[in-house]
């Protein structure tokens, strides 16, 4: 009888045994899993990043290249979606795209004025089942033959400016071109003290920036921040109003500060508006 309670014991320790090599294997496995997944996640972001990197680096190196095709003769710069070619260290144009490794670029050129074009490099990718893509935006001119700066040309009148009703639009602000090319308005920034944010801002009847819709960046503003417009351009001799910048309160009292920023990068600054 005891030989038997022996035995007995013997295969239940055997038994716990299994048991335990089952639960250990099986937590091994996970461990195992878990770490393999982390380590191709952190791969997969790794290249991920390097990938922007490589597609920053290649946009920016097509706004230089459009530059120096530029300085040799700005008639080269061509309307239209081009790729480029480095023929015996010479940069030229050459189809409507280049590929690099896993990367394509696509250099698009439109015209603004008869001495400025507007350069987008765009540079593309895929990464399995998902399109990526960098796109960058110069403006560039020709600088051999521009002599007036557009920042020079655009007169300001604020001497009939005020505030809505409601005392948070700032209104009755001219803009005239006094030049004999156009000028091309592509950013702004507005300064003033107060906890107030920017909302919209409506020039010639167009809303060219609003929290919710055009241009960017999206969001209410504060003070100081660069507005990136929709583009307005005033031709030679053109007066146009700036109908309207919104604000979140009432700014009755508040100086506010306006820098108009051109497509040539020349800037047009007014202070102390004061209504």
């Amino acid at each position: 009888m005891k030989i038997l309670n022996f035995k007995l014991k013997i295969c239940k320790q055997r038994g716990f045994s299994v048991v335990e090599a089952v639960v250990a294997s099986a937590v091994f496995a996970i461990l195992v899993t878990g770490f393999t997944s982390l380590l191709m996640f952190s791969y997969k972001t790794d290249r991920s990043s390097g990938d922007r990197n490589r597609a920053t680096f290649l946009a920016e190196e097509g706004i230089e290249i459009s530059r120096a095709i530029r300085d040799k003769d700005f008639l080269n710069l061509s309307d239209g979606t081009h790729g480029t070619t480095d023929s015996s260290g010479v940069w030229s144009f050459s189809g409507s795209s280049d590929g690099i490794d896993k990367f394509t670029r696509q250099i698009e050129i439109s015209t603004i004025n008869d001495d400025t074009k507007k350069i987008i490099s765009n540079v593309s990718w895929s990464e399995g089942v998902i399109d990526r893509e960098v796109i960058l935006t110069a403006y560039l001119t020709n600088w051999r033959e521009v002599v007036a700066l557009q920042g020079d040309n655009l007169n300001v009148d604020y001497s009939e400016v005020t505030w809505s009703v409601d005392e948070k639009d700032l209104l009755g602000i001219t803009l005239e071109n006094i030049g004999d090319s156009d000028i091309v308005i592509d950013k702004m920034i507005v300064s003033w003290s107060g906890s107030q944010r920017i909302e919209m801002i409506e020039i010639d009847g167009v809303e060219v920036w609003a929290h919710n819709g055009a241009g960017s960046p999206n969001g209410k503003q504060d003070s100081g921040i660069e507005i990136d417009i929709v583009d307005v351009t005033i031709s030679p001799g053109g007066v146009i109003d700036v109908d309207k910048i919104a604000f979140s309160k009432k700014m009755i009292g508040e100086t506010v500060d306006i820098i108009f920023i051109m497509a040539d990068g020349t800037q047009k600054e007014v202070t102390g508006i004061n209504p």
